[in-house]
């Protein structure tokens, strides 16, 4: 669960209920496409995104033999704010609330909170994570593309893969991930995720299965996550609520006895 997918881990299965649903059927892709062309139509593709964007829905993760369940609540202005809200049997155990340059959460399991950058995943989670990358998750969008030139262009099982390397060198593993993103051919949508994380021989996949219809930009409703490794483990996550918003709320007030983390 140390990775850049940890929020979506943490998040993981989502039971959907009344949402109306989308699943985009492949369209054959075009062995002669240029890259050039497939980037441009991606980043038009992206750049139609909502303005405040509210998800609700719960969540199922099985690792270790284990299972954990949550509800979750994500309010996200994009390029500005992410606050995530998780409960389980009622209690909210975890608040979250990030920004570009910024990372703030709460854990009232443990009664401690963190004020920081987000080199605090790296220290402690071994993994770069960026407010770009999570909000490009949460809305089904590619990772590490849009201002990287060494990106490759393959035809795999009818996908457009666009990859390419992060972090790291290939003579130095560490913290060197390998990005594949998975595009349907006809509409340039992100299908599917993947990072395979070289210093610890693992690799997740994100895999959308369906998308909410009830609005144009249809974010990801029904989603599956594996990781591959030492310790494998894997998530469905399925969301039962997604509404524009004309305004949003971002609480986040710290309990005066709860202990700082460093």
């Amino acid at each position: 669960m140390r990775t850049l997918f940890s929020l979506i881990l943490v998040i993981l299965v989502f039971q959907s209920c009344k949402i109306s649903n989308r699943v985009f059927r492949r369209s054959e892709a075009d062995q002669k496409k240029e890259l050039s062309e497939i980037l441009a139509k991606v980043t038009t593709h992206e750049n139609n995104r909502p303005e405040r964007l509210l998800m609700k829905g719960h969540a199922k993760f099985m690792a270790e033999g284990k299972e954990r369940n949550a509800k979750f609540n994500v309010r996200l202005v994009p390029d500005s704010a992410i606050w995530i809200s998780f409960t389980s049997m009622n209690y909210e155990g975890v608040r979250m609330l990030l920004t570009p340059d910024s990372v703030r959460f709460i854990n009232r399991l443990d009664k401690n909170y963190y004020m920081g950058d987000y080199g605090w995943f790296e220290k402690t989670l071994g993994i770069r994570v960026d407010f770009q990358e999570v909000q490009s998750v949460l809305l089904g969008h590619t990772i590490y593309i849009s201002d990287n030139n060494d990106v490759e262009l393959e035809v795999e099982e009818n996908y457009y893969v666009l990859s390419t390397f992060v972090g790291g060198t290939t003579q130095n593993s560490d913290s060197l991930y390998y990005i594949s993103n998975f595009l349907d051919p006809g509409t340039y949508k992100t299908l599917k995720l993947s990072a395979f994380d070289f210093s610890k021989q693992r690799e997740i996949i994100v895999e959308y299965i369906k998308f909410e219809a009830e609005t144009p930009y249809h974010i990801p409703s029904e989603t599956k996550v594996y990781i591959k490794g030492a310790k494998p483990s894997d998530a469905d996550i399925t969301v039962s609520k997604v509404s524009e918003e004309k305004s949003l709320k971002f609480p986040f007030k710290i309990p005066s006895k709860y202990n700082a983390i460093n």
